[in-house]
């Protein structure tokens, strides 16, 4: 049942970019019937030269009609009504080749070639619904029928002429509707596969937000117990009571809660920078200070496992442009997994 509703809802969706391609499709069946419908008069000045005046004329209603219904394709109307209107010019084209028909030949006229013709055109620049594909080779065939029935000559027809004709229209209309049906199920199929994607983006797209929004929230949060720790240590620090040992230790704690406390923050800068809200900034580091003070910073870790760990930089300055967090993120996670890494007893060596 909810995989039923949810195709009722890309048909629905479907029918507003398919109306639009009616009406493109539509008009450059129009533009290519306006350039056939004239280029036929070579064709009547040499196969019916006796006829060439009236058919001459014929064909400039017919270019005459066919251009004012192309100007309706650029109405507010004509957008509205753009089935009706397309089906309108493929029956005025039909009508007047059956016409023609009619006029020159019956049964006999080799102009039952313009309606095999007019069938591609439809199944081909167009993208009819099976059922008006159907309707309009029904419709073509009946008129033929009727041209040649209404022709004095059909009273002594020859049946192979008439079997010739209607064999190449029938099986052209049976071409053309499969063409024009997998035609159709492709586009459909193509929107289909479109909107799901597209629906999917958009669900993704609100996970992460809310994911973003998880993680803001939840590094507000972190803060609060931060500050209640950093407090009471820079309270002990101050006493004077408390001997070095202590006092090393106690500044190895601010510190790194200090450096939690940025990592906190950086939650937070990540989730500007995906929203495209900050910009990284580069400073001037001194790597020799740097390491350094991170060195020290990370004694305590190292003394645990009663690993030596020392800052092997000879040259007191070495200037790098480089975001300072971001730097001090990178050395602590490369000199802790150095000391994680390295057997009790050992040396590290930065």
């Amino acid at each position: 049942m909810e995989q039923r509703q949810s195709l009722d809802r890309i048909k629905t969706a479907y029918q507003e970019p398919y109306l639009k391609g009616r009406i493109y499709e539509s008009k450059a069946g129009l533009i290519v019937a306006l350039i056939l419908v004239p280029a036929g008069i070579s064709l009547d000045y040499f196969v019916y030269p006796s006829h060439f005046k009236d058919l001459f004329g014929l064909r400039l209603v017919w270019d005459g009609i066919l251009a004012i219904i192309l100007l309706l394709h650029f109405t507010p109307l004509g957008h509205k009504y753009i089935k009706s209107l397309t089906f309108f010019w493929l029956f005025v084209n039909q009508i007047m080749i059956c016409y023609m028909i009619y006029f020159i030949d019956g049964y006999q006229s080799s102009y039952y070639a313009g309606l095999n013709l007019s069938l591609i055109v439809y199944g081909t620049l167009l993208t009819p619904k099976i059922y008006e594909i159907i309707l309009y080779c029904i419709f073509t065939y009946l008129l033929y029928l009727l041209a040649c029935y209404s022709h004095p000559s059909f009273h002594s027809y020859q049946f192979d002429i008439i079997y010739n004709n209607s064999y190449f229209i029938v099986l052209t209309s049976v071409i053309v509707c499969a063409a024009s049906y997998f035609s159709y199920r492709r586009q459909f199929n193509e929107f289909r596969l479109n909107y799901v994607l597209e629906r999917q983006s958009q669900k993704l797209t609100t996970l992460d937000q809310l994911k973003s929004q998880f993680i803001a929230n939840i590094s507000h949060e972190f803060r609060t117990p931060l500050t209640l720790i950093l407090g009471p240590i820079t309270d002990l620090q101050k006493s004077k009571n408390l001997d070095k040992q202590i006092k090393e230790t106690l500044s190895v704690v601010q510190e790194n809660a200090f450096r939690l406390q940025k990592l906190v923050n950086d939650l937070l800068d990540i989730i500007k920078l995906e929203q495209n809200k900050t910009n990284v900034e580069l400073y001037a580091v001194n790597i020799s200070s740097f390491v350094d003070h991170l060195i020290t910073s990370m004694q305590f870790l190292a003394r645990q496992k009663d690993i030596e760990l020392t800052n092997n930089i000879r040259q007191k300055k070495i200037i790098v442009y480089a975001n300072y967090d971001a730097l001090d993120k990178i050395f602590i996670n490369i000199i802790s997994n150095a000391i994680k890494f390295t057997p009790r007893g050992g040396k590290v060596s930065v």
